[in-house]
């Protein structure tokens, strides 16, 4: 997914062709509207995704196996911010 969303915020030059090779698959066999045509919301989503929840599954996942406490406040921030950026998406 992240190899497939990160095509509409960076250059296409800067992925495998496989994964060009699924965005157009994608594109072709579900007529995404949204990946299709890449709106500046939608890039933005994608630049918080890539900025901000992508090192939080890395501090996330060391948190959880060390059973760290201080994880649960960014967890429940994580959760938020995931549902809201869902709404514009499915709306």
């Amino acid at each position: 997914s992240l190899l497939v969303d990160a095509q509409c915020a960076l250059p296409s030059t800067w992925f495998p062709k496989h994964a060009t090779q699924l965005l157009e698959f994608h594109l072709e066999t579900f007529k995404d509207p949204l990946m299709g045509t890449c709106p500046g919301w939608l890039q933005l989503v994608i630049w918080c995704e890539l900025l901000l929840q992508v090192p939080f599954f890395f501090a996330a996942i060391y948190a959880f196996i060390h059973g760290c406490k201080w994880i649960r406040v960014p967890a429940i921030m994580y959760g938020v911010h995931t549902c809201t950026t869902l709404v514009p998406i499915l709306g």
